[in-house]
């Protein structure tokens, strides 16, 4: 199997030499070379190091392990620095991609997510997940990935490379030769990416196949309606934060809607973790066989360190570490990406939360800071629309009849015929600031390839 090139990152800035006797040993274990494994160990047994100290000594051995092909030992030793220190995103990485060399690829795609939820600025780390979801056939999610990567480093040529190969993998040959020749301009000197420019731009043989026989229309059906898949959350009932009653009232009302619409909706009711969890892992499966997949969330929602997260109604946040327990929105935008055409993302989850106050009171100023008002700004994927009930670091308001200002503006406009979605959601943004004095403003954010309708004009 051919080992994923990992590259090596200095976690070794962490272990500081501070113990004059080990010395030697930490600059030796710092150094790749024939001695550092035994330096590092050195290092390990000598009892002077605990914490991230401790961790990072791990770390590094795990690294030289897996230079060596010796995964099985850099699984071990990724485990302990993770036992010592369970906050460095870089260790999640690793271990991740000593999985997926032993032939384990969900708990390695379980790792990279960890390490992209804790980091989400690690190019590599996107690169890596893309490449195994490539493999899995998982075209849409490995190209949202590699497109990130090229977001975070523009001039790194293995970015484009990866998504061409996605891009010829689902048949897409324009947009695999345009990444081709971004590679080639990049670096001339590609030899592997000139070879599968040529190969693409040689003039494609027809296959001779016979036609197929005329499908039977069933009765009442419309050949031209795509395959449409829904998932409308709305959490009201919470334990430790706020409640709020309008979001049970958006799902019910916007689920009613869209099932009018032709769409197969999966609706959740004051969810707690599990049953939000089974209910995502649900709608993954249906959104891949679907041409156009939606989700919609409207409860709380927290944004920290620039990560998005949807809360169950049992979610209780006594420090960061239990923001694992919450849904990472990149996550469920992932899981978009499995449809084939068209890919909407709703949230009307930006409230103010005083459980987040009172957190954040509690932290230091360096820590509190990291619990941002609002939602974090996103980035939509290729064939994505990204609606969000205000714009970021901005908090939305609940409303004072059925349901918020912002839903009820959607539901007003979603079946009138011919209304493509864009346009759909400027007059949304319109309603919403008349609504509410100008004090919220709806935000979108669009990469969708055409024009969509939920209701075809007569």
């Amino acid at each position: 199997m051919r080992r994923l090139a990992v590259p090596f990152v200095t976690v070794a800035l962490i272990v500081m030499g501070t113990v004059a006797v080990a010395a030697d040993d930490v600059q030796t274990c710092r150094t790749p070379g024939d001695n550092a494994i035994a330096a590092c160990t050195r290092l390990i047994a000598s009892g002077r190091y605990r914490g991230r100290e401790l961790a990072a000594v791990y770390a590094l051995r795990a690294v030289y392990w897996y230079k060596k092909d010796e995964f099985d030992r850099a699984i071990v030793d990724y485990n302990d620095s993770i036992r010592h220190d369970p906050t460095i995103a870089l260790v999640y990485f690793g271990r991740g991609a000593a999985l997926k060399q032993r032939g384990d690829v969900d708990r390695a795609i379980a790792d990279f997510n960890e390490a992209i939820r804790r980091d989400p600025k690690i190019p590599y780390a996107h690169n890596v997940r893309g490449i195994v979801l490539n493999e899995k056939g998982e075209f849409d999610r490995a190209i949202a990935d590699f497109s990130e990567a090229i977001r975070l480093a523009p001039n790194d040529v293995n970015g484009y490379f990866n998504r061409g190969s996605a891009y010829s993998g689902k048949g897409d040959r324009d947009h695999a030769m345009a990444d081709f020749g971004e590679v080639i301009r990049l670096d001339p000197n590609n030899a592997a990416a000139r070879e599968k420019l040529a190969a693409l731009s040689a003039p494609q043989r027809p296959l001779a196949v016979a036609a197929p026989a005329p499908a039977k229309q069933a009765a009442g059906t419309d050949p031209t309606v795509d395959r449409r898949v829904a998932l409308v959350i709305g959490n009201s009932a919470y334990v430790t934060f706020p409640r709020i009653p309008n979001p049970r009232n958006d799902a019910e009302d916007l689920a009613a809607g869209l099932k009018a619409l032709g769409f197969d909706v999966l609706t959740g009711l004051d969810l707690n973790r599990a049953r939000m969890e089974a209910l995502l892992i649900e709608f993954a499966r249906k959104a891949r066989q679907s041409d156009t997949a939606l989700v919609f969330y409207a409860g709380h929602g927290l944004q920290h360190n620039g990560i998005n997260y949807l809360a169950p109604v049992d979610a209780k946040i006594d420090d960061e570490t239990d923001l694992r327990k919450l849904v990472n929105l990149q996550d469920v935008m992932n899981d978009l990406q499995s449809a084939s055409r068209v890919r909407i993302l709703i949230v009307d989850a930006c409230r103010d939360n005083e459980a987040i106050k009172q957190l954040a009171s509690r932290l230091p100023t360096t820590r509190s800071a990291a619990f941002t008002r609002g939602l974090a700004r996103v980035e939509a994927a290729d064939g994505t629309l990204v609606a969000f009930a205000t714009q970021p670091n901005r908090v939305a308001a609940d409303g004072q009849g059925r349901n918020s200002p912002f839903t009820q503006a959607l539901l007003k406009h979603l079946a009138t015929p011919g209304l493509e979605l864009r346009t759909l959601m400027t007059r949304v943004r319109t309603e919403v600031v008349g609504a509410t004095g100008g004090s919220q403003r709806p935000e979108v954010w669009d990469s969708l390839v055409g024009e969509f309708a939920f209701k075809v004009a007569q």
